[in-house]
């Protein structure tokens, strides 16, 4: 496992320009993440360091207007250029490294997935996602794929690709 202490001051930097807020909501991200799966392995003994983690966690989700559970697996060296503002990833998302999110930015599940259980998208390195881009299902994002401001992704997005909004998958040649 990569030094916390690293991953703390990579955030930190990458960050900068997004506002101190957000920064602390992202050091609080990293600590409960590491609380909830050290919970997860040895039980209640834990359970008074994650307490308020979470309770911090809330109270700055309530505060920026986002949500990002300790569940949902984001890599290193994110990048929230606006601040967190209304953006909501999903407990059962993964972000891969280097992606820059834009404000008001959805990655969501839904409950009618191909298996039957909700699913989240997994999004790999290098992603730009812009402003108000909504990507919901069981899918992938491709390495070093772009998605455009208000873009609406349902289908997986291959590598290096471009989507742009209203109708992304159909400008993707991703017709059904």
């Amino acid at each position: 496992m990569p030094n916390i202490f690293r991953i703390l001051k990579e955030d930190w930097r990458s960050n900068r320009g997004a506002g101190l807020v957000s920064q602390l909501f992202l050091i609080n991200y990293r600590l409960g993440r590491i609380a909830l799966q050290k919970k997860e392995k040895y039980g209640t003994p834990i359970l008074l360091g994650y307490l308020p983690l979470l309770l911090n966690a809330r109270f700055l989700s309530l505060f920026l207007g986002c949500s990002i559970p300790f569940s949902t697996k984001l890599g290193r060296r994110i990048r929230f250029q606006h601040g967190l503002q209304g953006i909501f990833i999903s407990g059962l998302a993964s972000v891969g490294d280097d992606c820059l999110i834009l404000h008001q930015v959805t990655i969501g599940s839904n409950i009618g997935s191909r298996s039957g259980r909700p699913a989240a998208p997994r999004i790999g390195n290098r992603i730009f996602i812009g402003v108000g881009a909504k990507i919901i299902g069981d899918l992938d994002v491709g390495d070093d794929a772009m998605i455009g401001a208000q873009a609406l992704v349902i289908r997986s997005v291959p590598s290096g690709a471009r989507c742009h909004a209203p109708s992304a998958e159909i400008r993707m040649g991703l017709e059904a």
